[in-house]
């Protein structure tokens, strides 16, 4: 039988705290856009008088 391969202690933590690291960054853009929308909809209700 074959051995798993083995990795040095640590690197399957630095891999994922890479990853986790860019999915956080992903998730603050996302955010941030979200954002952004949500202001230029709430003043184009306000500008234009509409009621919701």
């Amino acid at each position: 039988m074959d051995e798993p391969e083995r990795r040095p202690p640590g690197e399957d933590a630095a891999a994922e705290l890479k990853r986790l690291r860019r999915e956080n960054e992903i998730l603050r853009q996302e955010r941030d856009i979200l954002k952004r929308a949500t202001v230029f909809f709430a003043k184009e209700i306000l500008c234009s008088g509409a009621s919701i």
